[in-house]
């Protein structure tokens, strides 16, 4: 078999899964995990779905056929999902089943690798082990990638297009090309406009800063304020965009921490936006007037963020914009 040919077939399976967490009505990350957790009836222990694991999956994201424990365990949590809203399960398939579908996956997969098929040892669907936990070096490229507020919104909405964009162009603004084009592709397969333009767009960074800006605004309408600063922040630095840079300096002026908006003012200045350079003088001569003893910390948005912290962050105040 050739590998294109074991691509597909891997790709028919996962297809299968995703078939299957439809039809028992598309419960979320957290559900499953929940449902796979605890004893069985027959007092054996499941195999807990990690929500991470479970949606880079579904979403293609993991090499090769997932292993048996995990399937079994995914199998009887979307059965136990289906049941629990009264969907029927008589279509879903049973154990059995999925195992002898597994078994052929792995077998297409083993032909390719030169590896003896593991679906001969398999004629019986062992019992799910326990779960051993995503890899620490996966968990901490993602938040490379993404940061922790994108992380946190790929766990909560996995497989939602508008998200995907969203840390599609974050990805992009970070330096992570490879990630972003990825997931650019995925969203334009699956028809979303402004993926297909960014794909294509002769100015993709210009582009996906004023993405990243539309998506704040969107944020912050909503009273999601910290995503909202997490976007403008990409927006403005290393986006370049002015406006993100001037939105993200008011936020910080409403909750009174002065070092920050000056410095989002300033750089919105710097950048021509014709409102930016009189806020910017004017919160230097208020902070002027603070107590010389008066230390301050590093706002908790910028944690994330992959540039270094300005300098006056953490040592002297900006000097006035001229």
């Amino acid at each position: 078999m050739t590998e294109e040919a074991r691509v597909a077939a891997c790709r028919a399976f996962l297809a299968q899964l995703k078939t299957l967490h439809d039809q028992a009505g598309s419960p979320t990350m957290s559900e499953l995990q929940k449902l796979s957790s605890g004893a069985r009836d027959d007092g054996h222990r499941r195999r807990p779905l990690a929500r991470s694991t479970t949606h880079d999956i579904l979403r293609g994201r993991r090499k090769g056929v997932p292993s048996w424990p995990w399937v079994a365990s995914f199998v009887t949590a979307c059965h136990a999902a289906a049941e629990q809203t009264g969907l029927p399960t008589e279509t879903m398939g049973t154990l059995m089943d999925w195992h002898a579908r597994w078994c052929a996956a792995r077998a297409d997969q083993s032909a390719v690798d030169g590896e003896p098929s593991a679906a001969a040892a398999d004629d019986k669907p062992p019992l799910p082990a326990e779960d051993v936990g995503q890899p620490d070096e996966h968990a901490q490229r993602m938040l490379e990638v993404y940061g922790r507020t994108g992380v946190r919104l790929m766990k909560d909405c996995p497989f939602d297009v508008k998200v995907g964009v969203s840390l599609a162009v974050t990805a992009l603004l970070r330096g992570h090309a490879q990630e972003g084009v990825q997931q650019l592709t995925e969203a334009a397969q699956a028809g979303h406009v402004d993926a297909l333009e960014l794909l294509s767009h002769p100015r993709r960074h210009q582009m996906a800063a004023d993405y990243a800006y539309r998506c704040g605004r969107g944020y912050q309408h909503a009273d999601r304020v910290d995503v909202a600063m997490f976007f403008y922040r990409m927006a403005a630095d290393p986006g370049g965009h002015p406006e993100a840079a001037y939105q993200l300096a008011l936020i910080h002026q409403d909750k009174g921490e002065g070092w920050s908006a000056a410095y989002w003012f300033r750089i919105a200045a710097a950048r021509g936006h014709h409102l930016a350079t009189a806020a910017f003088n004017g919160i230097s001569e208020q902070l002027s007037h603070a107590h010389p003893g008066e230390s301050w910390m590093l706002p908790a948005d910028m944690v994330d963020s992959a540039q270094p912290p300005p300098p006056f962050l953490t040592g002297d105040p900006p000097a006035p914009l001229m």
